[in-house]
């Protein structure tokens, strides 16, 4: 008992090291928030890319979305026609078949596009870099205009060492 207490003891006396912060989102930097050697509180901005090819890219993806619901609605109504007139057998097999399959492209292009929307928005929100904890600005890496691809790697922008 005395090992774990002590072995407890000895861990929280040890310094935090500080962390390297990125961002997981290619963009270009707009604006570096802080300074070296500034106290930031948990949540505050550090860093932000420029976010209007990202929010023209929502806009799109939203308008898609419209087009792609009426475009279902359409798809749901001639179904339901073909299913009615396949019911009293006024048409064949085939056609009904075909109404049902654009029926479901249709779903699926609708469910596609809302995922698209979810996606944008999410590197939206991933787009400005927040400090994770309460702690004390060590080295900026990075400066307006330079541009990440965080492809391969997530670029370290600046150094943040936990209070």
């Amino acid at each position: 008992m005395k090992r774990y207490l002590l072995l407890v003891l000895l861990l929280i006396s040890l310094p935090l090291q500080a962390m390297e912060l990125g961002l997981s989102v290619a963009g270009v930097v707009k604006q570096v928030h802080v300074q070296e050697g500034q106290k930031v509180k948990k949540g505050q901005k550090l860093v932000s890319l420029d976010q209007g090819a990202l929010y023209a890219a929502r806009t799109a993806a939203r308008a898609q979305v419209e087009y792609l619901k009426l475009n279902l609605d359409e798809a749901q109504r001639e179904f339901e026609r073909n299913e009615e007139l396949y019911d009293r057998g006024q048409i064949a097999d085939r056609e009904f078949q075909q109404a049902q399959v654009v029926f479901a492209r249709a779903r699926s292009e609708l469910s596609s596009a809302e995922a698209n929307v979810a996606r944008v928005d999410q590197e939206l929100r991933y787009s400005t870099l927040r400090a994770p904890v309460a702690g004390t600005v060590k080295r900026i890496m990075t400066f307006p205009g330079q541009a990440l691809s965080n492809r391969l790697e997530i670029t370290p922008l600046l150094e943040l060492a936990p209070n």
